[in-house]
């Protein structure tokens, strides 16, 4: 009989929660027992868990596992069994994982190196672009090869190529295609590629669709995770673009009495809390909310650092709190504000356009009818120019 029943000893905090999740720290203990094996000289007693196992490492992808494996069972049968045919198969099979594995090794290295680069510069230099459009043209043959970590490595770098050229309708189409190929193959819930999805489908205005990845996420990750907070927040989000405000202050609600442990994520809902704030103020919704906004501000230490990123929504913001009680202190951040867009916004000229529009409302006397009939111009630009950057901060 197989030995396929062996007792799974899983760290609670690892908890395996799916088939390919089990597969792989069952065939991990596995390969471990085949090392201690082949040092006490007792291959025999796990030959026919390292089949097995090797096996389920072939179906799921594990493939630096199966190179191990295939390895055991060749030195096994040519110098214990003396079993010349089944050492040539699992000689062959462990060519063929070694020259995988080679592909795997050579990939991740040229992934991490492009995504070190990437995320080292919000804007990053033609060159810099076309070296991942070579890397990308170069790695889609290697789709084709039996090898998750392949297969989402070069899915990665094709949507960060994707969102680069501002194509969301591209990314959308490349996060579901590998999402049903990680589910087809029963792998764990990939969170990463949904928070690729859902802000390209909010961008395109896909809110149906948006919202119900939105709630596969949340269905699938630990609601004490950075995670649960992201796919939270784009919730709000979502209900705030479709006018939905009361939902919205309830999607606050719920995410307030949660606290993260990430800075970046506790600044981001105290930034929420003050749109909350405007929204109230506009009997948009019905809040119950007492926060200080003075002491909003003053806890924001990374979002302001952040020039050409969130650090926008706070002037944004700071310039709607001030919209009836002091516009005066509008009148005063003009030039100041003016000096920030030459600075630090030159590669953002949606931001720049829409910073722009804000900064009519003192010139024309804070009349709504007279600011909207004149930026009529400003409003077909900010039209034009989609959403450069996908994100949290953006979307």
């Amino acid at each position: 009989m197989i030995a396929n029943k062996t007792p799974t000893r899983i760290n609670p905090i690892l908890k395996a929660r799916t088939k390919s999740q089990v597969a792989y720290i069952e065939a991990s203990e596995v390969l471990q027992e085949t090392m201690v094996a082949a040092i006490l000289g007792e291959k025999e007693k796990v030959v026919e868990k390292a089949t097995f196992h090797l096996n389920r490492s072939r179906k799921y992808h594990f493939n630096k596992i199966a190179l191990g494996l295939a390895g055991f069972l060749q030195a096994y049968y040519y110098n214990e069994a003396h079993d010349k045919v089944k050492g040539n198969k699992y000689l062959k099979i462990r060519r063929k994982y070694h020259e995988l594995t080679f592909i795997e090794d050579l990939i991740d290295t040229k992934y991490w190196e492009l995504s070190y680069k990437l995320n080292s510069s919000r804007n990053p230099s033609n060159e810099l672009i076309n070296e991942l459009r070579d890397t990308c043209s170069n790695f889609s043959k290697y789709l084709k090869l039996e090898s998750s970590p392949i297969k989402i490595r070069i899915y990665v770098l094709l949507i960060n190529l994707a969102y680069l050229d501002q194509d969301y309708e591209k990314i959308s189409k490349l996060c579901w295609e590998v999402i049903n190929w990680l589910e087809d193959k029963e792998f764990a819930f990939f969170a990463g590629f949904y928070n690729y999805l859902v802000p390209a489908l909010i961008v395109q205005n896909k809110y149906l669709e948006a919202k119900q990845a939105i709630l596969k996420a949340l269905n699938n990750v630990n609601k004490n995770s950075n995670n649960w907070s992201i796919f939270t927040y784009f919730h709000f989000i979502l209900e705030i673009h479709n006018q939905n405000y009361q939902e919205a202050y309830k999607i606050f609600q719920a995410a307030n009495q949660r606290q993260t442990i990430n800075r970046f994520l506790r600044e981001q809902w105290l930034i929420v809390r003050g749109y909350i704030k405007f929204l109230q103020r506009q009997n948009q919704i019905d809040a119950t909310d007492q926060f200080k906004l003075d002491k909003l501000f003053k806890n924001l230490p990374l979002s302001s650092s952040d020039k050409e990123g969130n650090n926008i929504n706070i002037i944004i913001l700071s310039i709607l709190l001030n919209l009836k009680r002091n516009r005066g202190q509008i009148i005063d951040k003009i030039e100041a504000i003016k000096k920030y867009l030459q600075r630090y916004l030159k590669g953002n000229p949606r931001a720049r356009i829409f910073i722009k529009m804000l900064l009519t409302l003192p010139k024309y006397n804070f009349i709504a009818e007279v600011i909207e009939f004149r930026n009529q111009d400003l409003w077909k630009q900010l039209q034009k120019n989609s959403i450069k950057v996908v994100g949290m901060s953006e979307v």
